[in-house]
């Protein structure tokens, strides 16, 4: 074998060297190692948890917010239909006591309901902000500490209020 450059003797200091390092290893340094990756191991399934749990949190704010959004629809719809009600019974009674009052009179429920329903707009955006707000401000401080998540979470509100506002 020395021929071939082998030596034996110094094979088994090495294997006897590899088993005393492989021990104190496997004793001290992997049993930390292990652990550290277990630690690892449950914090990113933690995270990943947590970011589920976002997610639904984020698609219970956009179906609340929706809800809101068509209730105050309907709401608007009813004051708007209301007011055309309340101006059609004011344009019979003026054109029966008169062309000239009747003028006068339409020109004052026209504007009146113009005032009303940008009201009316005025109040179902602001009412809409608010909870937007409130809404956001909860889902911030519930331990959303994500600034990925939380940006998401205010563009798409922003793109949702601009929107309303829009509109």
């Amino acid at each position: 074998m020395e021929q071939l450059g082998i030596n034996p003797v110094l094979i088994v200091a090495q294997l006897i060297s590899f088993g005393v390092l492989f021990f104190v290893f496997n004793k001290f340094l992997f049993p930390k190692i292990q652990d550290a990756l277990n630690e690892r191991k449950t914090a990113i399934a933690a995270a990943l948890s947590g970011k589920a749990e976002m997610e639904n949190k984020l698609l219970e704010f956009q179906s609340e917010q929706a809800k809101l959004k068509e209730e105050e629809s309907k709401k608007a719809k009813a004051i708007i239909l209301e007011t055309k009600k309340q101006a059609e019974i004011q344009k019979a009674e003026i054109i029966a006591a008169g062309y000239s009052q009747s003028k006068n009179i339409k020109e004052k429920a026209e504007h009146r309901l113009i005032t009303e329903m940008d009201l009316a707009k005025q109040e179902l955006t602001s009412y809409t902000k608010k909870m937007a707000v409130e809404i956001a401000k909860k889902s911030l401080l519930s331990g959303a500490s994500d600034p990925k998540w939380q940006h998401e979470v205010i563009k798409s509100s922003l793109t949702s209020l601009a929107k309303q506002v829009s509109e």
